[in-house]
This record gives C-alpha cells, structure tokens and sequence, in this order.
C-alpha cells in the first residue's frame, strides 16, 4: 500500500470489545474505513496504556487513533 493521504482518510468504528485475561484489559476498537479495515487494541499493562495499531500508528505519530477517537465522540450522545 502506498502513502495514505491523511486528510481524506474517513473512519468509522463500529464495535468496541472489552476484555480482560491473564497479562492485560482493555478493549478493541473494530474499524472500517475508505482505506480498509482492522482493529486498534488498547490494553493496561503495569500502570501505563498501550496500543496496537496494526501498524498504522507509531510512537511518534498517532494520528489514526486520534481519527478513530475523533469518529466516536461525533458519534457520542451526550445526556444533559
């Protein structure tokens, strides 16, 4: 896959999984995009989060969880 063009990439999470097993919890972020599909886990391990990203993030640069993350709060119904 070449280079993917930041700003016309559009997500859609459509399912979030819980977990908790032996070593971690957290949960999984199920997306689909213009750009194909996956997952974002998340997890807690010795008191800091962490994230797989199936490559689409680094250490450095988290742009796609900040997409995925911006997806769900338009999605969010706040109660006032």
């Amino acid at each position: 896959m070449g280079r993917i063009d930041r700003d016309k990439c559009v997500v859609d999470v459509y399912e979030i999984e819980p977990f908790v097993n032996e070593n971690y919890k957290g949960i999984i972020l199920r997306w689909e995009s213009n750009i194909g599909f996956g997952e974002y886990t998340l997890y807690f391990k010795d008191g800091e989060w962490h994230g797989d990203s199936e490559c689409m993030d680094s250490a450095e640069d988290k742009w796609f969880i900040k997409k995925l993350m911006d997806n769900l709060i338009e999605k969010l119904k706040v109660k006032e």
